[in-house]
């Protein structure tokens, strides 16, 4: 039973990593914020089933996350590239706060 375990452990890992090796390569290889965001969003459904992906960058002036590029299979207006939300109490905004 544990080598059972230990092998979809490693099948798991050998995942992520080649998640993370996809999201690598699209960022050295897409030119435009909806390509690179398409390509990352293919490469985390591998590992982690979502129905949206959005890049989000800091503008740390206003203290606001502004939505670069999307990918939906749900549509709202709510979440339009442009879009800005508050960095200290949104989801999105975790990751800059301790």
């Amino acid at each position: 039973m544990r080598i059972c375990r230990q092998t979809e452990s490693l099948t798991e890992a050998k995942k992520r990593y080649r998640a993370l090796l996809g999201i690598n390569n699209a960022i050295i290889s897409n030119r435009t914020g909806e390509a690179l965001s398409r390509a990352i969003c293919t490469a985390v459904r591998r590992v982690i089933p979502n129905d949206r992906s959005a890049i989000f960058l800091a503008d740390a002036d206003k203290n606001v996350l502004r939505l670069f590029a999307i990918e939906s299979s749900v549509n709202s207006p709510r979440f339009a590239v442009g879009a800005e939300v508050d960095a200290q109490h949104s989801h999105a905004g975790w990751p800059f706060h301790p």
